[in-house]
């Protein structure tokens, strides 16, 4: 993820799009995503398949056919092999497994000239811009914003309007009795630490001098309260909050402009000092957390794995890197201000998508502060933290993002690990 980064942070192309698409009010985000074809032969070539040359010919002669405006059924989609054809039409889950390389975004394979030609005609890097509209009012058509022509391939999308990922205060209180309680302290149990509603606690981490700490996110926490295991606030106290980032609220009549370093949040972190019984870096149903994995060694698509409170221990799908994007930060009396919502606005966040189409919602309600494991060498790595979603897609933060703003409050982690 670190090239789409860079790569969005250095892009003129970028910065023009995303500052005209966030002046239009029905925008809530934007992102930045691979081509999917183009990203199905990077896993191809670093597999090193052997039919990867010929694989390039048969998808470049059924481009030269798209690019005739052929119909579809006339290419020699014979010539494909299954796995590409199921990957045109569902999206690549056979590669995405694969522990990746760091992208290479200057990468092309034989023929791209013609393949390209399958996700549209466009000029520039396999990058996908996404503006992500709010749903429209009903009965109205959805109001695009006017942007500046551009070399790279521009979608427009309608979603769900996102928010911060807490179980609200009243449902908390319903729900809490089920929530499990382990006489240790775990990754992946339900904590309430003074904030409106409940969150995940990810995972528990050690500083050099061997004090341990509950990861979660700051929008459940409130400074200096106590933490009690589960939902309802009556479970044990396993600590207090010692430290949490600030989450600025936009202001009335801005943009979610990601070059505005004043009213942009990238992390959404609190430490929890702990005084209960405590297991470093496990995540109660899926196992050891061997070391830190930084943003470069994530790739979209990739497998990853994450245990939510509400969710419970699941499997997903890396999307694409959300430069831009707006949480509704809740619904309790303390985040209304003259009857209006308050809202948030993040950047270079990435996306947590569900396996396929068939899963419901990839994060829900509760799941705020789930570290985000993605596979590495050894085992699980600490890829990310969940922080929002919508009826569709969830939202995570960079982990290794967060443990820069740790070192800068003055923990310095000694497990997990940073590679």
């Amino acid at each position: 993820m670190e090239a789409l980064i860079q790569f969005a942070h250095e892009s003129r192309e970028i910065r023009e799009l995303t500052e005209a698409a966030v002046e239009h009010p029905p925008v809530q985000g934007v992102v930045i995503d691979v081509d999917d074809v183009w990203l199905a032969l990077w896993y191809l070539g670093q597999l090193g398949d052997r039919d990867f040359t010929r694989t390039c010919e048969a998808l470049a002669a059924y481009g030269r056919l798209r690019q005739g405006n052929a119909p579809y059924y006339l290419g020699r989609t014979g010539e494909l092999p299954h796995w590409v054809l199921s990957y045109l039409l569902w999206g690549n889950e056979q590669l995405s497994g694969v522990p990746a390389a760091p992208l290479d975004l200057g990468w092309e394979p034989p023929y791209w000239s013609e393949i390209r030609q399958l996700s549209g005609s466009f000029e520039g890097p396999p990058v996908v811009v996404k503006v992500c509209l709010r749903p429209p009012y009903e009965g109205r058509p959805a109001d695009l914003p006017v942007l500046p022509p551009s070399t790279l391939r521009v979608m427009f999308e309608v979603r769900p309007v996102a928010s911060l990922s807490r179980l609200p205060s009243v449902l908390s209180a319903i729900f809490g009795n089920r929530a499990r309680r382990p006489a240790i302290v775990e990754g992946g149990v339900a904590v309430q630490a003074g904030g409106p509603g409940s969150g995940t606690l990810g995972g528990v981490v050690e500083d050099s001098i061997g004090a341990r700490y509950g990861v979660s996110c700051s929008h459940v926490c409130a400074d200096g309260a106590d933490v009690r295991m589960g939902r309802d606030g009556a479970g044990r106290v396993i600590g207090t909050v010692y430290h949490r980032s600030d989450l600025r609220r936009r202001p009335r009549g801005e943009d979610c402009n990601p070059w505005a370093e004043m009213t942009t949040n990238e992390i959404d972190v609190a430490l929890i000092r702990l005084t209960a019984r405590s297991e470093v870096a496990v995540v109660r149903d899926l196992g050891r957390v061997e070391a830190l994995a930084g943003r470069s060694r994530l790739v979209p698509r990739q497998t990853v794995h994450f245990q939510g409170a509400t969710s419970g221990a699941v499997e997903r799908r890396i999307g694409g890197l959300a430069l831009t994007y707006e949480f509704r930060v809740g619904e309790d009396d303390d985040d209304m201000a003259g009857g209006r919502t308050a809202w948030a606005c993040f950047r270079n966040l990435f996306e947590v998508r569900a396996p396929s189409r068939r899963d419901r919602s990839s994060v829900q309600g509760g799941d705020s502060g789930a570290w985000v494991l993605s596979p590495g060498p050894s085992g699980h790595e600490w890829a990310g933290i969940v922080i929002g979603n919508d009826s569709l897609m969830g939202y995570a933060a960079f982990a290794e993002t967060a443990v820069t703003w740790m070192q800068d409050a003055g923990v310095t982690l000694r497990r997990p690990s940073q590679r």
